[in-house]
């Protein structure tokens, strides 16, 4: 009898082990989208911005934790209200879709609005927004008279305003903050060499750089540059700008570089790494006229390698030409596709055949900023 008794306590207490064990391993977040897709329908771009509300719902018994929030296209920006949800809470999702990084747009598009959260079932959902842009009231001569020299951020400036200011033998400092391979491949004449991740105090002084100085940074695409003209501000830098689109964009432009000896750094090993493949890698739109608007291409970008491909916000060498992205996450052996659209009449653009450039940035550790190039000849660029 005592035996039974004993028995049935060591059962008890099991069982009561087993359902305290399994209210743990449940207790966990859930992420869930008030809707999934949402048509904007049409879009009139005289109006302006437009701008929708949504709702993240934690229907988990954790707490939710927004990680990040992204889009497909610098025209769509997303934020949510609060980045900590409460079991059975809501927060606000708010969408704005800007019409005017797309001058001259018309006809279907689609944005995708990502995600990423600690819920451990879908780490990442997505809102697809779709909508007909209406064409404009904007004559043709009134894209083809603005410049649209508010493109460039207040601490950027432009391939051109470097050049003049060579030409003219400014008192300027030039500093590539890009890698010494990268710096070996190609250059400004008479530019410092100060990677990003080695700006500090003593370094600057050994470079002989004052702080009234009026100095120019540029790396690849101008995001390197974007952090180095931060890191300067920091540091008591009064005078500094940052070369939009970076030796890229100068390169586009026809300007001179001095050249070295190229390094290309070898793949070690696949193991575990994402690796970024796009196909193609350039595409000629040959002759086209400002009266037939923008024109798009399409590339295909695939993870081959064998560990999730993540890939950053997407930038351009210049403002005429925006790009977009289906997917930023791609697990081993998914692909993707890449629009990219280029705009004749957002601004003057140069005689003759030109490119323009797409930098993709991911962490593939061999090639973390990828590019994919366009080529275009306006007929009446004039």
């Amino acid at each position: 009898m005592k035996i039974k008794n004993w028995l049935l306590i060591v059962g008890t207490l099991f069982l009561i082990n087993l359902i305290s064990g399994c209210s743990t391993q449940l207790k966990q977040p859930k992420i869930e989208l008030s809707t999934t897709y949402f048509d904007l329908g049409d879009i009139n771009p005289d109006e302006g911005k437009r701008s929708e509300t949504f709702f993240v719902e934690n229907k988990g018994t954790d707490i939710l934790k927004i990680l990040s929030v992204s889009t497909s296209c610098g025209c769509t920006e997303a934020e949510v209200e609060n980045e900590e949800i409460q079991p059975g809470e809501k927060t606000k999702l708010t969408v704005t879709y800007d019409p005017s990084i797309h001058p001259g747009l018309v006809g279907n598009i689609k944005r995708v609005v990502y995600i990423q959260s600690n819920d451990p079932l879908q780490s990442e959902i997505e809102l697809e927004l779709v909508g007909n842009s209406l064409p404009s009231s904007a004559t043709t001569n009134e894209h083809q008279t603005d410049e649209h020299h508010d493109e460039l951020k207040d601490f950027e400036i432009s391939p051109l305003d470097v050049y003049s200011k060579i030409q003219k033998k400014e008192n300027i400092k030039l500093v590539d903050v890009r890698e010494d391979n990268e710096y070996e491949e190609s250059h400004l004449k008479d530019t410092l060499l100060l990677s990003v991740n080695k700006i500090n105090k003593e370094e600057l002084e050994k470079l002989g750089l004052q702080k009234d100085n009026e100095i120019i940074v540029y790396c690849r695409s101008g995001r390197r540059s974007a952090t180095a003209y931060e890191e300067l501000k920091k540091l008591g830098y009064t005078n500094i700008k940052s070369m939009a689109g970076g030796i890229v964009h100068w390169l586009e432009e026809g300007y001179p570089v001095e050249l070295g000896k190229k390094s290309d750094s070898p793949i070690t090993s696949y193991s575990n790494k994402p690796i970024i493949s796009i196909d193609p890698i350039e595409y000629d739109f040959g002759k086209i006229t400002k009266a037939g608007g923008i024109v798009t291409t399409t590339f295909e970008i695939k993870n081959i390698g064998n560990f999730e491909l993540k890939i950053e916000p997407l930038s351009t060498s210049c403002g005429c030409t925006t790009a977009e992205i289906d997917s930023t996450s791609l697990q081993p052996g998914e692909s993707t596709t890449l629009t990219v659209f280029f705009n004749p009449n957002y601004h003057k653009e140069p005689e003759g055949r030109f490119s323009r450039t797409v930098f993709i940035e991911s962490n593939d550790p061999v090639n973390p900023e990828s590019e994919v190039k366009i080529f275009i000849d306006i007929e009446d660029a004039k």
